[in-house]
This record gives structure tokens, sequence and C-alpha cells, in this order.
């Protein structure tokens, strides 16, 4: 799976838990390649399945991909909102 993800251009990629749902986030250069090899990929289709009891962002299992959100915050590091 690390390999799929670095393949799919996967950056900073964090998994949180909330009791029973799963929420993923991450950056990437091209959404387009990402939603793609989420597609095609048989790795991501299993690990897709395996959490899918759990994943909030995917109403439907059917139309893999990831579900765009909108940064309202997002800091840095340097304590300077950008």
């Amino acid at each position: 799976m690390l390999e799929e993800l670095d393949r799919a251009g996967y950056r900073d990629y964090s998994i949180f838990v909330d009791d029973t749902r799963v929420f993923g986030a991450f950056d990437c250069d091209d959404i387009g390649h990402v939603t793609e090899l989420q597609k095609t990929s048989p790795v991501m289709a299993r690990w897709r399945n395996a959490v899918a009891q759990f994943a909030c962002n995917q109403p439907n299992p059917a139309s893999p991909g990831p579900a765009l959100m909108t940064p309202i915050f997002h800091c840095a590091g340097s304590g300077t909102p950008s």
C-alpha cells in the first residue's frame, strides 16, 4: 500500500479516528492522477474495501476517489496562518 500511495503522489497522508469513523487527509500535486489510480489499483481497492465500514467520506463505493474539501485554515508551523 505504501508503494501505491507513493506512486499516486500522496504527500503528508494522515488517517484519523473518531470513535468508529475513519478520516484520511493528504496533499498531492495532481488530483486527477490520484483519482485515476484509486479507480484502477487493485491494492487501493482492497484497502477501500477493508475500511469501508469506517469511512465517512465514501458515500458511493462504486465511485472511488477522494472527497475534495475547501480548506479554511492552514498553519505551516511558522506560527503564521496561510
